[in-house]
């Protein structure tokens, strides 16, 4: 499965690619997406996730984590399908 780190700014482009190209995914298959626990990156990553979840074969999962510094090498590492962050 294809990995990727997002940004708040591309987090549009992260449902345009699932249904693009994850929506033939075998129904029993589960995403994860990280998130930051609590504010706006937590309620976006929850919201994409549930779109996702509803309108594709694919179902995805948020992990809210303590931040970015946690995820990031888990995201690059393979452990964790997606990340959501920020950019000031």
């Amino acid at each position: 499965m294809k990995r990727a780190l997002l940004t708040l700014a591309g987090a549009a482009g992260l449902l345009s690619l699932t249904q693009l190209s994850l929506v033939t995914a075998a129904s029993a298959q589960v995403a994860s997406l990280a998130a930051t626990k609590g504010g706006a990156t937590a309620q976006i990553g929850n919201t994409i996730a549930k779109v996702v979840s509803t309108r594709t074969d694919l179902q995805m999962r948020t992990q809210a984590l303590g931040g970015t510094q946690q995820y990031i090498p888990m995201v690059n590492a393979g452990e964790i399908d997606f990340g959501l962050s920020n950019l000031p």
